[in-house]
Order: C-alpha cells, then sequence, then structure tokens
C-alpha cells in the first residue's frame, strides 16, 4: 500500500482480510493527512488532559493534582501540546501492584497508566503515569484517591513493542486515532460556531443603536 495513494477501493472490493501490516500503513497515511493541520488545530497538553481517577470527584488533570503534589517529569514535561486518546478510552491500560498480603487484590497500592499521543510536532509518543493510590472508608464505601509521582514520555514507532505497550492491534488502534482527530476536530468547529455567533450578535448591538437618534455611527464626529 502506498501512502500517498488515496484511492483504498482495491482494499473495500478485495475478498481478503486487511493484514497487520496494512492496518499499520492506513495509521500513516491518516497522520500524514493530519500533519499539516497540526499547527493549526488548537491541541490539549499533557497537563490538562484528564486522565487521573478519584472515586470522591472523578476525573482529574495533571495539573490539578501538581498543585498539591510533586510530580517528576521523565523525557518531556507536561506543556507538550498533542493530539490524545478519545476520554473514555484515553489510558490504553492500567497495571497495578499490591501488597503481599492483598490475596483478594480489591486494593491496588500503585497504578502505572499508560497511554500514547500524536504530538504537535509530528511524534508519536508512549507516555506512562506512575501513582500511589490511598483509601478513605466512608462506609459503606471505599474511596480510592491517585497521587501520581512519575510521568515518563518517550518517543515511539507503530511497531511491535508500541502495539504491546498500549495493548491495542493495529486495526483497533487506527479507530481509535480516528476518533481522536474526530474529538479535535469537533472542538474546532464548535468554536468557530461560537465565533460567528459573537459576530451576529455584534451586527444586532450595531443594528439597534442605528434606529435610536444619534445612535448610528457617524464616520465625520
Amino acid at each position: 500500500m502506498q501512502l500517498t495513494n488515496v484511492d483504498v477501493s482495491p482494499i473495500l472490493v478485495r475478498q481478503n482480510p486487511i493484514t497487520t501490516a496494512e492496518w499499520v500503513d492506513l495509521i500513516k497515511f491518516e497522520a500524514e493527512k493530519v500533519r499539516p493541520l497540526l499547527n493549526k488545530l488548537t491541541l490539549s497538553t499533557l497537563r490538562t488532559t484528564g486522565i487521573l481517577w478519584d472515586d470522591y470527584s472523578g476525573t482529574h488533570s495533571l495539573n490539578e493534582k501538581m498543585k498539591k503534589y510533586e510530580v517528576l517529569f521523565i523525557g518531556a514535561g507536561p506543556d507538550f501540546q498533542a493530539i490524545f486518546p478519545p476520554e473514555d478510552e484515553r489510558v490504553s491500560s492500567n497495571e497495578f501492584s499490591y501488597l503481599a498480603e492483598d490475596t483478594s487484590r480489591e486494593r491496588p497500592i500503585y497504578v502505572v497508566q499508560k497511554l500514547w499521543a500524536l504530538t504537535r510536532a509530528f511524534e508519536w509518543v508512549t507516555i506512562e503515569v506512575r501513582s500511589e493510590l490511598s483509601y478513605i472508608e466512608d462506609p459503606p464505601h471505599i474511596n480510592r484517591f491517585c497521587t501520581p509521582k512519575e510521568v515518563e514520555v518517550k518517543p515511539a514507532c507503530l511497531d511491535g513493542s508500541f502495539w504491546e505497550f498500549t495493548g491495542l492491534t493495529p486495526k483497533k488502534f487506527f479507530y481509535r486515532f480516528l476518533d481522536s482527530i474526530e474529538c479535535v476536530l469537533r472542538k474546532r468547529e464548535e468554536f468557530w460556531r461560537e465565533l460567528a455567533q459573537f459576530g451576529i450578535a455584534l451586527k444586532h448591538s450595531k443594528s439597534q443603536l442605528s434606529l435610536i437618534p444619534g445612535g448610528a455611527y457617524d464616520h465625520f464626529e
């Protein structure tokens, strides 16, 4: 499959399944299509991306937690901008650690969250967020709190180690990546709709004022 060839009709009409290598090529093809827009789209930073969970108050960004706790960043700081996975599927996998005596494995004490991103600089990266977990009992509930300790960002390639890291097949990743782009585009569309509505409101204000004696703007005043 040639990435420069936008005609995917041969894939659509053939009988044999799309291969893993072809799914990877399709991901790269879609990434190349969005590449010229990366400097024009409004992208989130790692700092502001909601990835941490507390039972009391739901999803938190690193920024919220960094106001209370010291977080060590390895490889890159929290302010790089990127296309991140969709909110409901943001973290690819959670790896939990338990105390040796916790045979029921009901209360992990540590978690490593893994997610991916395509940066504004057109670089694939993998991200590991390592956090301590603590608990407060509020019968009948046991509420969990997440305290981030380290965040490691590494450059990545779309190869076997990347799929192992994310826990996703190239096919599943392809659709999640397209969902991610669509999320960014929807936010951009919402922004322009707000601007358009504001522009209409300005015109309405000028129109209403022009109906009042002396209210219309006179260039010679």
